[in-house]
């Protein structure tokens, strides 16, 4: 009879095999990781001194790679339960931007949300113990960054998984002006856009833009675009951007920047042919 020990190591080592060759050999993946890294070390370096960056792009960069082992490891251990719910068609009826979506509540439940107790390894608590010292209110964006990371090693356990039964993802069939409508489409490691309506001559979108906090889904902004025609016959866009007001100044622009970008580059369009309205709003609220 196996023991709970001899299965903990079994998941361990497999962990670690696949995570060696995912750095070694997987273009994607490390990609993927040097973004997370970029991402959250950028978040940090306006809040802390100057004198403390360099110890923070070490610190950080280890705490993200041991968040990512053990994310993958509890990722691991949810696929190998006799009574996982995780059948082919989890796999198959989804994309990887669904499938990532979900990982940060699947963790929540998984750990009775004791983020920092069970998904928090040991350098990322270092570093937070560190920091909260140093630095106040920076305690729920260090939560932010141990599950996120957690997450990149949930969702690649799950890419693992999908592979290794054979299985190919669903893929997205219907394009918008920002991202397929049928798909969850992350515009960094924590914000993702999703599709609300179209107008009736697929003229217009919304889209809302959402955080996925160590606590929660939180919504962040909202973007609304019309195409119309100029002189000429040119198509043009008008984007309307609004975001949260308690997002610093340097986050609001990034993710201005990030949807302008993103609305360019999907419909090939001169920088002359969008028009950008952008602003900040104290919250959002549901009306019945």
């Amino acid at each position: 009879m196996t023991t709970t020990t001899e299965i903990e190591k079994d998941i361990f080592t497999y962990t670690d095999q696949k995570l060696t060759a995912h750095f070694q050999n997987n273009e994607k993946f490390n990609q993927e990781m040097g973004i997370l890294y970029a991402y959250y070390l950028d978040k940090l370096r306006n809040i802390i001194r100057i004198e403390d960056q360099e110890i923070l792009e070490k610190d950080l960069f280890e705490s993200i790679k041991s968040q990512i082992f053990n994310g993958y490891y509890i990722g691991q251990e949810l696929l190998t339960m006799p009574d996982n719910q995780f059948t082919d068609e989890v796999f198959t009826n989804q994309t990887e931007g669904l499938i990532a979506q979900q990982i940060p509540n699947l963790l929540r439940t998984a750990t009775n949300e004791n983020i920092e107790g069970i998904i928090t390894t040991d350098p990322m608590k270092n570093l937070i113990s560190w920091m909260v010292v140093e630095y106040e209110d920076i305690y729920n964006t260090l939560l932010d960054i141990a599950l996120n990371s957690a997450c990149v090693g949930t969702k690649w356990a799950f890419l693992d998984e999908a592979e290794k039964r054979g299985l190919t993802l669903f893929t997205s069939n219907h394009a918008g002006f920002l991202a397929p409508m049928d798909d969850i489409t992350f515009i960094n490691p924590q914000d993702y856009l999703v599709y609300q309506v179209s107008g009736s001559a697929q003229d217009s979108e919304a889209w809302e833009i959402i955080s996925c906090n160590h606590d929660n889904y939180n919504k962040i902004g909202e973007v609304h675009i019309i195409r119309f025609l100029k002189e000429g016959q040119e198509q043009n866009y008008y984007m309307n951007i609004n975001v949260k007001s308690h997002l610093p100044l340097a986050e609001q622009q990034a993710l201005i920047d990030n949807l302008a970008s993103r609305l360019m580059f999907m419909q090939s369009l001169k920088r002359e042919q969008v028009v950008i309205k952008a602003s900040s709003v104290e919250e959002y609220y549901l009306l019945d």
